[in-house]
């Protein structure tokens, strides 16, 4: 049942033409960042991550606007939850996170074994910890657009403002924090990506002990959203 709703949101995603936009934002970021020769893999997969957590805010944002109230009623009918349902969504959000993670890091490995774009030798703890580092931020930027959809704030205007307050925050958490040291009482409750680039500060290459605080950050975060989310939901329902 799981793959048939995942199949569905796919189609109606498909549908609503609402990835062409991001995406096209996407490829024009790709074809900037990696245009520079000899970069540093570390700094500039972090960047891409945070760029993609701010991409995935935007498409998180965008998703629910599509979504038929019939048609929702219906696949909750036939889930017989609505956390299902929603876990569904959840799911599907993070299938495009791991989509567009696996273009962010694949694509520059395959252009710099052509064009030698990184100043050192690519290893598999770069790979591997540069995809996982993607894949989590992704899924909590689509969390927090989904948080933002209309039933949860109506006003739209004010949801926007919301979306990209959070993401700039997230962003600029660590200089923040830098400048005013009592600000991380507060600033902790953005999204991780100062504790990601925090653990690979100055450092040649990403090693996976370094990814293991990071990691357990952003799973927490994420089931809180998560759980906000489902709670919230079940809560408004239609």
């Amino acid at each position: 049942m799981l793959i048939s709703v995942l199949k569905y949101n796919f189609k109606m995603y498909m549908k609503s033409h609402k990835y062409i936009m991001p995406f096209f934002i996407f490829i024009i970021y790709m074809v900037m960042a990696y245009s520079i020769r000899l970069l540093d893999i570390v700094g500039s997969m972090v960047s891409s991550a945070a760029f993609l957590f701010a991409l995935m805010t935007w498409i998180g944002f965008t998703y629910y606007s599509n979504i038929e109230l019939i048609a929702e009623e219906v696949l909750i009918l036939k889930l017989k939850s609505h956390t299902r349902y929603w876990i569904s969504k959840i799911i599907f959000m993070g299938v495009v996170g791991a989509f567009l993670s696996i273009l962010s890091v694949g694509l520059p490995i395959i252009y710099n074994l052509i064009c030698n774009v990184f100043k050192y030798p690519v290893t598999f703890s770069d790979i591997f910890v540069s995809f996982i580092i993607h894949m989590f931020l992704s899924i909590i930027g689509a969390l927090i657009g989904m948080l933002l959809q209309p039933r949860i704030i109506s006003n739209r205007k004010m949801a926007i403002l919301g979306a990209i307050f959070i993401v700039l925050m997230s962003i600029i958490k660590g200089p923040v924090i830098n400048e005013v040291p009592y600000s991380k009482y507060v600033m902790w409750i953005f999204p991780p990506i100062n504790e990601v680039s925090t653990a690979y500060l100055n450092l040649m290459h990403f090693n996976i002990p370094s990814l293991i605080m990071p990691l357990i950050i952003m799973i927490i975060y994420i089931f809180i959203e998560s759980f906000i989310l489902i709670k919230r939901m079940k809560k408004v329902l239609f």
